[in-house]
């Protein structure tokens, strides 16, 4: 018989949370930017960058807060 481990709910969003981060960062990478007549970098989207980030780093502090649940369970 083969021994499974269910998926707890703080790791689905730990993931959720990274899916969330790391498309913050590709569509900041598609949309376009400008630079103005008096040299200025014109970003609409600039503050995806600080959200993925954000959100990364809150996925890892969920992985790591799963896996020390997961360790004191045992």
């Amino acid at each position: 018989m083969i021994k499974t481990r269910k998926i707890s709910k703080l790791q689905i969003m730990g993931l959720i949370l990274f899916v969330i981060g790391v498309n913050c960062f590709i569509l900041k990478g598609f949309t376009p930017s400008e630079l103005s007549e008096t040299g200025m970098l014109i970003e609409p989207y600039f503050f995806l960058i600080p959200v993925g980030y954000f959100f990364i780093f809150s996925s890892l502090v969920t992985g790591v807060l799963s896996f020390f649940i997961h360790l004191i369970k045992k």
